[in-house]
């Protein structure tokens, strides 16, 4: 039987798929089960530790009169058409980064042009269930 270019080539890469799952699997996670042909369904976040608290983040707008008003995070994050909910996904905690800073305060200033300045607040909660836990406020992560 006579393989083809195309038959070589799948079986090629089937080979090459597995050794390098293998081959990571057992550099990245040496405490994983040690079961032949182990494809999880929820793939390798399965082995991670999962901590009890989460962080998330705030933003407030200060109006002329300096007074501090709080936006709605799905206000920021206004995507009706893409069917995403970056609010649930903690979307809002990725802009606590400093890196992030120049970019995330540009886009405020763009989406409210009614506020003067912006203030973004990081949040601690303790427990991963929020109603369970008290908001604690960590300083102010920085001002637009």
């Amino acid at each position: 039987m006579k393989l083809t270019g195309k038959t070589r080539l799948s079986i090629f890469v089937v080979l090459w798929l597995a050794l390098l799952h293998y081959s990571t699997a057992a550099v990245y996670l040496p405490q994983s089960p040690k079961i032949p042909m182990l494809f999880p369904y929820s793939g390798w976040t399965m082995f991670y530790k999962i901590a009890n608290g989460w962080f998330t983040a705030e933003v407030y707008g200060l109006d002329t009169g300096g007074k501090a008003v709080p936006i709605d995070p799905y206000r920021i994050f206004e995507t009706p058409y893409a069917g995403i909910d970056r609010v649930k996904r903690n979307g809002l905690a990725t802009v606590l980064s400093s890196y992030r800073k120049d970019a995330f305060c540009g886009y405020l200033r763009r989406r409210f042009p009614e506020f003067s300045d912006f203030s973004v607040m990081g949040i601690r909660h303790r427990q991963l269930a929020p109603e369970l836990s008290a908001k604690e406020y960590i300083s102010t992560s920085y001002r637009c």
